[in-house]
């Protein structure tokens, strides 16, 4: 009877510390919540540390990367020179700004000639005609803000070949010493702007010589205050 007694009295004691251990766990784990929480509520525009004012780009420092693709196989990417840049930041908001590309600048990273001189045709982006392409920052809301870093939601007007369209994409701003780092990545249809070369949507039996319509752009603008 007493080993009976002994065993009973064994697993109640086992089973209260392992209670006790639960609540203090879930306790733990409540105020580790709780501070993530403080701090996430704490985090503001201010601790992006970016500031209010009239930005320029450097149009020496800013980058922009393309890439296109067939459906099966080969892609090319390369790079486009910005001509100019300005944008305004006020009241947590991108409130407008202008950024201008040098389409005669379209480059192929293995210097493929042939290739670009096609893309400056009017198959492509009629360079000749249209040696500019503009977006026109329309609005924009602030999507986060942490330390040295605030996302944006951004409403644009992007015109290629005199063709206007909106385009939405996040902006990422950053401040590096003195200046200010914008970063997107995003996609664009190619033929909204009437540029339909191989382009299954328009041209029937293209088998493997099928392009996507999509253009993945990824520019980085360094920018710093007028």
């Amino acid at each position: 009877m007493k080993k009976i007694f002994l065993a009973s009295g064994l697993i109640i004691l086992v089973f209260t510390l392992s209670a006790c251990t639960n609540i203090v766990n879930n306790e733990n784990n409540n105020n580790v919540l709780e501070n993530n929480n403080e701090t996430s509520d704490k985090m503001s525009w201010e601790d992006a540390n970016i500031n209010n004012g009239d930005y320029i780009v450097d149009a020496g420092l800013s980058e922009i990367n393309w890439k296109g693709e067939r459906i099966i196989g080969s892609s090319h990417a390369g790079k486009l020179r910005i001509k100019s840049g300005e944008f305004s930041i006020d009241d947590e908001k991108i409130n407008s700004g202008t950024i201008v590309f040098d389409m005669q600048s379209i480059a192929d990273n293995e210097n493929n000639q042939r290739l670009i001189t096609h893309l400056k045709s009017d198959d492509f982006f009629s360079v000749e005609t249209y040696p500019e392409a503009t977006l026109t920052i329309k609005e924009s809301s602030l999507k986060t803000a942490e330390e040295n870093r605030a996302v944006f939601d951004v409403v644009a007007d992007l015109e290629i070949k005199g063709i206007v369209n909106e385009i939405n994409f996040e902006a990422i701003l950053e401040p590096k010493n003195n200046f200010l780092s914008v970063y997107t990545k995003t996609e664009i249809d190619r033929t909204r702007w009437n540029v339909r070369y191989g382009s299954g949507k328009f041209f029937d039996n293209l088998g493997d010589n099928t392009i996507k319509d999509a253009i993945e752009l990824e520019v980085n603008l360094i920018s710093s205050l007028q």
